[in-house]
């Protein structure tokens, strides 16, 4: 379904995490879609296997769908195509803690379960056993968790050894612009510079034009502060608004059924 609406997300994918396009050294993708959000889940994954710059991936998630991601990379690429780790917090904290020492410890062809889906919670239970492990992909599902750079979560997943971050989310977060920043750092970290230059250079006069007393001049500085923000994220943001989402998956029918009442 996903290849016939938007022919265009491979190649997108590509030049954000690949290296192809003029993009942030980060080279991370964001969607705004959560079913294009698990294409582009079994896409990445994917690429572990077509590209030898990629040998290990964690996908990040809340708690409760974690083994749902497990299930759907075999639903998308496969039985057979990638072994995943599923820390689903079954069993004790030494066998998991085994499991991920393992992990962290294979390299090259001894890699048998290149991807681990994790919660949040449970990768920061984890964050000293990966600290020296170079990992190739990080996918956050659910991403919009990290719109504050302060809490332990936000501190963990910044601090692993990963280059290519990829944020997926379908709630909105444009309208606050600090927690729209720290999304943005944390995919491309210092592209926009500090929290302080970002509110300096775009954040307050912004604010400023948004203010139902701004002169027309500085409501016409807040547009072109807008715009050139605009300019700068589209290089590594790809967004599917529900306008095009809407139009591919199938009809849905309603049905009214009465029950009647039973004697006792």
């Amino acid at each position: 379904m996903f290849k016939t609406h938007t022919p265009d997300t491979d190649e997108e994918v590509d030049l954000c995490l690949c290296g192809t396009q003029r993009s942030p050294a980060a080279r991370a993708a964001r969607f705004s879609s959560f079913s294009l959000a698990r294409y582009s889940f079994t896409y990445c994954s994917a690429r572990l296997k077509m590209t030898p710059t990629i040998e290990k991936c964690i996908i990040a998630c809340p708690s409760s769908p974690v083994k749902n991601w497990a299930n759907e990379l075999v639903k998308r690429l496969g039985k057979d195509a990638i072994a995943a780790l599923a820390i689903d917090g079954k069993g004790g904290k030494a066998e998991m803690f085994e499991k991920v020492v393992r992990w962290v410890a294979a390299g090259g062809r001894n890699v048998t379960r290149p991807v681990m889906i994790v919660s949040y919670e449970t990768l920061r239970t984890l964050s000293a056993h990966l600290a020296n492990c170079t990992i190739g992909l990080l996918l956050c599902a659910e991403g919009h968790r990290l719109k504050n750079s302060e809490p332990l979560t936000f501190q963990t997943l910044n601090g692993l050894n990963v280059k290519r971050r990829v944020i997926l989310s379908g709630t909105p977060i444009q309208n606050d612009l600090s927690e729209y920043f720290s999304l943005l750092n944390f995919a491309n970290p210092d592209f926009l510079g500090s929290k302080n230059d970002f509110r300096k250079n775009f954040e307050n006069l912004i604010i400023r034009g948004r203010d139902a007393d701004a002169s027309d001049a500085v409501k016409a500085e807040s547009e072109k502060k807008l715009k050139e923000l605009g300019g700068l994220v589209v290089k590594f943001i790809i967004r599917r608004t529900n306008d095009l989402l809407s139009k591919y998956p199938p009809v849905k029918y309603e049905h009214v059924v009465f029950c009647g009442l039973f004697d006792f």
